[in-house]
């Protein structure tokens, strides 16, 4: 439900509302959120990443990733002689795009928020919000996604829209500080920042 018109550089989106494309390998699908292009090449890219069977996950060289469960009970991906473990939804785990790994067939369907990074080029930073109010800064670039519970959105003190569970925003280079408040102490959302440029330079 959207309350008042949305600043310049806010959009709104429901992931099961964007089109679904099959992995670069096959194995799955995926639902491009936003990306991030210089001269043709990925700066970043976030997605969400539908797994009902085993198969293995598509090699990304030079890309750092973060992964969260955002739905399903439980996922686990092998390979490279390591185990990575999303035990409920919220947990988090990064990994190289080198890695060689692959989905163990989940019990349930399970969906990923997928973030991807280009070494040396951008940072990302992700981070599992569970309580009280998030602020986004003016002039930050976002995408966040609520995956449990509801948010409202307000800048200035007015109230703009309210998010679902499933619901997100892309946010980029606002001139107002934009807030988010939990409608139930249980609300979960999951937060990505950018930053382009090398995080040592």
């Amino acid at each position: 439900m959207t309350l008042l018109p949305l600043p310049a550089g806010v959009r709104r989106f429901a992931l099961d509302r964007l089109p679904a494309e099959p992995w670069r390998n096959g194995a799955g699908w995926t639902r491009t959120v936003a990306v991030h292009e210089r001269g043709g090449d990925v700066d970043w890219r976030v997605s969400a990443a539908d797994i009902t069977h085993a198969g293995p996950f598509s090699r990304f060289d030079g890309m750092d990733r973060t992964a969260v469960l955002i739905q399903g009970p439980r996922l686990q991906l092998e390979g490279s002689g390591q185990r990575l473990v999303f035990e409920a939804p919220g947990h988090l785990q990064r990994f190289s795009g080198e890695q060689e790994l692959h989905a163990v067939a989940p019990e349930q369907p399970a969906r990923l928020w997928n973030v991807m990074a280009r070494r040396g080029q951008a940072e990302a930073r992700v981070e599992v919000h569970r309580a009280g109010t998030l602020v986004l800064a003016a002039g930050d670039t976002s995408v966040l996604l609520v995956f449990h519970g509801q948010y409202q959105l307000c800048a200035g003190g007015d109230a703009l829209l309210q998010l679902e569970a499933g619901e997100g925003l892309y946010v980029e280079n606002t001139r107002r500080a934009l807030e988010l408040h939990p409608a139930y102490p249980s609300s979960s959302l999951v937060h990505t920042r950018f930053r382009i440029g090398s995080p040592h330079a």
